[in-house]
């Protein structure tokens, strides 16, 4: 079957193995890391809850937009390995605030420009433009969680960066379920692929 006529009714199944396999190692790295971290819990915690939410939407967003990749895209492999590099420099900058901060919001620009490449090569361009517009919120309201914690005092300003995508989660998994392909296609018409 054409690679980009078919709606996403079911996930490929080596998307899910993938968006698997890269979770849980950066999962058991990031508990790892906070075991043998010294780091206040007033700092900690919030760094957590946020990477641990930037991996739960890593999973969905590996698991679905994987499925619609072209297979063997050098271009999409090239952004894939620099987003694995940045989320290793989250997990090692989790407890030095300003590094983390400036860490997630190169990481939302990188998954950015991976999408927007991606839009020339296949046919899901609403999930797509929702996809990149959401990271481009995250990277700019990880930037403004650079200046606030650079500016004002860094623990609050964790605490209110994670409140603040916590409540986010609830408008990109149920308001406006962004990991859900749109059930009507775009008339763009892009390369066929195979998987």
């Amino acid at each position: 079957m054409p690679f980009n006529n078919r709606l996403l009714s079911s996930v490929d199944p080596i998307a899910a193995r993938k968006a698997f396999v890269f979770t849980a190692v950066f999962l058991l790295l990031t508990g790892w890391h906070a075991l043998k971290s010294d780091t206040q819990l007033g700092i900690l915690v919030p760094t957590l809850l946020i990477y641990t939410l930037i991996l739960i939407n890593t999973y969905s967003s590996i698991r679905l937009f994987a499925s619609i990749q072209p297979p063997h895209n050098l271009q999409q492999e090239l952004i894939d390995f620099i987003l694995g590099v940045l989320y290793l420099c989250m997990v090692l900058t989790m407890e030095r605030p300003t590094l983390f901060s400036m860490s997630v919001s190169i990481m939302f620009v990188a998954a950015s420009l991976k999408y927007a490449f991606l839009l020339r090569g296949v046919s899901y361009i609403r999930l797509l433009r929702h996809k990149i517009i959401v990271d481009a919120i995250g990277a700019v309201s990880a930037f403004a969680a650079f200046l606030l914690i650079l500016f004002w005092h860094t623990a609050h300003a964790l605490w209110l960066w994670a409140v603040i995508f916590a409540l986010a989660q609830i408008d990109i998994f149920f308001l406006h379920p962004l990991y859900v392909p749109h059930k009507e296609q775009d008339e763009r018409k892009a390369p066929l692929y195979s998987h």
